[in-house]
């Protein structure tokens, strides 16, 4: 059935009545899809994720080759030419080689460097040495059994230099006279024979298979009446003193004294002192002479070597055996007129101590007067200075002075002969 519209003009719609609701108009057909809008802000960026787990190691590479074999060092230098080794043993007047049952001593001595000896009984060697004068064990390589001095060494180089005042030698048994161990009696060797004795005797130990004279401090040997030493105002001297001091900083510490005249009250006059640790100088082991002209205690002034620091220590060491020597030129003012040498070798500080010894053209003859009497003496360690005193301790060896001051060559050939016969 069609169903026709019909247009109402509502201005025509009389308010008489509702009419009947029409139905419902057919659905229109869709709109067309609208425009798509502007895209949205980014998100916020998330958390980082957790770390994955390790990946499995690696399997291991195969091994590289070998490398190029290096190229071959240069030659090293040749090395030094190795020590000399001692002489052997000489063949020449018969075997050079000696046997014996028991260790070598003294009276196996011989003066060629290089003989052997051997002790057959503990089946040991030995190899003499004629600088040390002793015998060197092959097996431990100590040096001992030394020979006796005076029996096998030369004194021509004494007598050569000149006629001695004084010279006593403590290896020449012949010139001593001993009880027990105590010295009685000490003769001299030069052409004066004079005879110490004393009243505080020293004694005797052993040294290289000879015997040397020990002073404890207080003891002395000394002999009187003897002629004034120096000859004239510029005669110089010489002298030469082989020892051991076994405390080098007890004072003044004499080792020859030549003492003239007394007060009667025992003090005396002395031209000349030798000692070491001498007068007011605080320098232990200090080494020289000294004199005293009146009769007082006082030390008296002195010229002496000194030690000049580490590498020059002062001349006399504890329990060192040294040959000093002192020569008194004929010319020369103190100390220029005084030179001092140690084992031969010249020492260089030598200084003036209250004033200095006397300079030449002055040296003590006749003092205090020309008279000589028991007074006039000569002392070995400790002298009579109203008591005994400043005395020597250690030991002597031998002592030789001349009135003269020796040419350079006859000094050196008597230090020669001193240092070798007593190993210094």
């Amino acid at each position: 059935m069609s169903i026709s519209a019909s247009v109402y003009n509502l201005n025509d719609v009389t308010p008489a009545g509702s009419g009947i609701t029409g139905s419902e108009g057919i659905t229109g057909p869709a709109g067309s899809a609208g425009v798509i809008g502007p895209a949205g802000p980014a998100g916020v960026t998330g958390p980082v994720g957790a770390v994955g787990p390790t990946g499995a190691a690696g399997s291991v590479g195969p091994t590289g080759a070998a490398g190029a074999a290096g190229t071959v060092g240069a030659t090293g230098a040749a090395g030094a030419q190795g020590i000399t080794g001692p002489a052997g043993p000489s063949s020449s007047g018969g075997s050079a080689i000696l046997t014996n049952a028991g260790a070598p001593s003294v009276s196996t001595y011989s003066s060629s460097t290089g003989q052997l000896y051997i002790d057959t009984t503990a089946r040991i060697g030995y190899w003499y040495d004629s600088i040390a004068k002793g015998w060197y064990n092959l097996t431990t390589g100590v040096l001992g059994f030394y020979a006796a001095p005076a029996s096998s060494m030369s004194t021509a180089a004494v007598t050569t230099a000149g006629t001695p005042y004084l010279w006593l030698d403590a290896a020449d048994a012949s010139k001593m006279a001993l009880s027990g161990s105590t010295v009685t009696s000490w003769t001299d060797k030069s052409p004066n024979a004079r005879s110490f004795v004393s009243v505080t005797p020293p004694s005797v130990v052993s040294y290289k298979g000879a015997n040397v004279v020990s002073f404890s401090g207080l003891q002395t040997l000394y002999v009187t009446n003897v002629n004034n030493f120096f000859t004239s105002t510029s005669s110089g001297a010489t002298f030469f003193l082989v020892f051991k001091s076994t405390n080098n900083n007890n004072g003044n510490s004499n080792l020859l004294t030549y003492r003239t005249e007394s007060d009667g009250a025992g003090q005396g006059y002395l031209p000349f002192v030798i000692g070491y640790d001498i007068g007011t100088n605080t320098d232990a082991g200090n080494f020289g002479i000294r004199y005293k002209n009146t009769y007082d205690t006082s030390t008296g002034p002195g010229t002496v070597a000194l030690g000049s620091g580490t590498n020059n220590p002062a001349p006399v060491l504890n329990d060192i055996w040294n040959v000093m020597t002192v020569v008194l030129s004929t010319t020369g003012t103190a100390p220029s007129n005084v030179t001092i040498y140690k084992n031969g070798s010249l020492l260089s500080n030598i200084q003036n101590i209250g004033g200095g010894y006397y300079s030449a053209g002055s040296y003590p003859m006749n003092q205090p007067n020309s008279t000589i009497s028991s007074q006039d003496a000569l002392y070995l360690g400790a002298y009579f200075n109203a008591a005994w005193t400043d005395g020597h301790n250690g030991q002597i060896a031998e002592v030789i002075a001349y009135q003269t001051s020796l040419s350079s060559a006859s000094r050196v050939s008597v230090e020669n002969y001193l240092r070798e016969k007593w190993s210094i």
